[in-house]
């Protein structure tokens, strides 16, 4: 039985495309960065034997391969050869996890330039996953089906695309400021990546495209292409494009597998520098709590609710002890006030005694909306009161007084929060200067997770 295989190792996932006595068949899975579990999972998915035929393609990861490997333009290259000329496009958008490229096709089916992008992520296929999580979708066919509807796709709200994390701040802040629904935000991102892609094919002059990879079955992005006078086609196993011409250049010869200790890849190589672990350094942190203790009846509380773009905090505060009598912490998934009512519901179940809600404040990126929310729709607080008046406070303002109770005369502090990073300068507990980070959000919490 003679078994063709051809694997791309992707940044983020392994295609897979094998073919047994003239039947293809073709598989994906993603693994994010573990090249251990892309392993595992192709151990079990192949069964790959001394009697298999097997190519490799990818970026880097396939040079831990034991078997032939072969650059992407070259497995694109092959998987070309399968059509008329006629049929062939101008160029084809590998639209992949981390990355998008742009191939241009002369009239014989060769590659003969590429352009992509810098090292910027917005606009990927990753990039695109992480934006519909956050924004509360419970999967990508539920964000492409309300993104393709007429209101969402004719009206979409276009993010900033320079940077990634600019863009999901723009899009956070969007939802959180009620500019625009999910449906319309996830409609302007599909808008951004085509135009990101339509400025790489004018690089090359393309007009008619073949789009492979998995950012194929994103369907708006499609269909902004199409709108622009794109000549759009998703050719066949366009999810596993690379993998397929890495299984054709194995049926042309006698390639098998060469194992190495017995095993199919190399765990050895490091792919990057690494430092000491960060718990070599934990005797110079030193971490600051309040008092925590169970509400009593009578007990006069300040409500706090910091509404983030990432996250949605509440704290419930005892006033005579300043004790920590009940909190919350869950994702804000784009809508603050969803996430502020949500904790206050639990909040409510948790504390059964009779209290006073002396005062309510609002901080973070979502602050108005919630403070807005909270009074005009006269929400229940934490004792089941209706609450009259929020007063919102802009959150380097809590920074510094937190700060100032802690530490009395601190004059700095470097908050690193879920979409930005922030410098505080302090003189005698008041704020009198402070810094965000201006070009890139790298390395903020959001880009940490």
């Amino acid at each position: 039985m003679e078994r063709l295989i051809g694997i791309c190792l992707g940044a983020s996932s392994v295609g897979l495309v094998e073919t047994i006595n003239g039947k293809t068949r073709e598989f994906k899975e993603k693994y994010q960065g573990n090249l251990s579990s892309a392993i595992e999972w192709l151990t079990i998915k192949a069964g790959i034997s001394e009697k298999s035929r097997v190519v490799v393609t990818g970026r880097k990861r396939r040079n831990n391969a034991s078997f032939k490997s072969v650059s992407e333009p070259e497995a694109i290259q092959r998987a070309l050869k399968e059509f008329e000329l006629n049929e062939l496009p101008d160029s084809i958008v590998s639209f992949g996890g981390q990355t998008i490229l742009a191939y241009k096709i002369d009239k014989r089916g060769r590659i003969v330039d590429a352009q992509t992008f810098n090292k910027c992520g917005s606009g990927t296929g990753d990039f695109f996953l992480q934006q519909i999580k956050r924004l509360g979708f419970n999967s990508v066919n539920e964000a492409i089906t309300a993104a393709s509807e007429k209101e969402a796709f004719g009206n979409p709200y276009i993010p900033a695309s320079r940077c990634s994390v600019f863009c999901k701040s723009d899009c956070t802040h969007a939802c959180n400021e009620h500019k625009a629904t999910s449906a319309q935000i996830v409609a302007g991102i599909c808008k951004m990546i085509a135009g990101k892609i339509s400025e790489l094919l004018s690089k090359i002059e393309a007009k008619k495209i073949w789009v492979v990879g998995g950012g194929s079955r994103i369907a708006p992005v499609i269909n902004y292409l199409e709108k622009s006078g794109y000549d759009v086609i998703i050719p066949e196993f366009a999810n596993n494009f690379e993998a397929w011409g890495a299984s054709l250049i194995a049926s042309d010869g006698n390639i098998f597998p060469k194992m190495l200790n017995g095993e199919m890849f190399s765990r050895s190589e490091k792919l990057f520098s690494s430092l000491p672990p960060l718990n070599n350094f934990s005797s110079r942190v030193e971490f600051k709590e309040m008092p925590r203790s169970e509400a009593r009846a009578g007990d006069r509380c300040i409500l706090a609710i910091d509404a983030g773009s990432t996250t949605t905090k509440l704290v419930l505060m005892r006033l005579n002890d300043l004790s920590i009598v009940s909190s919350y912490y869950g994702y804000t998934l784009g809508k603050p006030h969803i996430a502020t009512l949500e904790g206050l519901n639990l909040m409510r179940k948790d504390n059964c005694a009779p209290i006073e809600i002396a005062g309510i404040v609002t901080t973070g990126s979502g602050r108005n909306l919630v403070e807005t929310f909270l009074t005009d729709y006269k929400i229940k607080t934490p004792n089941g009161g209706l609450i009259s008046q929020a007063v919102a406070v802009n959150e380097i303002i809590c920074h510094a007084a937190a700060a100032e109770y802690f530490n009395p005369g601190v004059a700095t502090i470097l908050e690193i929060g879920g979409q930005d990073a922030k410098y505080t300068l302090l003189a005698n507990g008041v704020p009198v200067d402070f810094a965000m980070n201006e070009a890139c959000s790298a390395g903020t919490g959001s880009f940490l997770a």
